[in-house]
C-alpha cells in the first residue's frame, strides 16, 4: 500500500526536480509521471516534448528516450486511432 503524499508536498519536489534537470533523461521521465498524475497534462506535454527531443550520446539517454518515444508513439496511437508519429516521436535511425 503506497502511504498518501499531501499535493503540496508534490508540487514542492516537483519544482525542486524541474529546476535543474532539463537534460536528465530520468528526471524528465519523473516529471512526465508525475504530472501527469497530478492532472497537469500542460507540465507533462512540455517535459515529454523536452525528453522526446533530447538526444545525447549518455548510458541515461540510451537507456530511457528510445523506450520513451516508443510508448509515447504508442500513447498517440491509442490517442488518435492510426495516425502516424510526428518526426519528434520516431526513434533515430541508425
Amino acid at each position: 500500500m503506497t502511504p498518501a503524499i499531501h499535493p503540496s508536498a508534490l508540487d514542492l519536489a516537483l519544482g525542486a526536480l524541474a529546476a535543474g534537470q532539463h537534460r536528465d533523461p530520468f528526471a524528465l521521465r519523473t516529471l512526465v509521471v508525475a504530472y501527469q498524475k497530478l492532472g497537469k497534462h500542460a507540465e507533462s506535454n512540455q517535459a515529454a516534448e523536452t525528453l522526446l527531443q533530447l538526444n545525447r550520446p549518455t548510458l541515461e539517454q540510451a537507456l530511457i528516450v528510445p523506450a520513451f518515444r516508443l510508448q509515447r508513439q504508442g500513447e498517440r496511437r491509442a490517442h488518435f486511432g492510426n495516425a502516424e508519429p510526428r518526426t519528434a516521436d520516431t526513434p533515430a535511425s541508425r
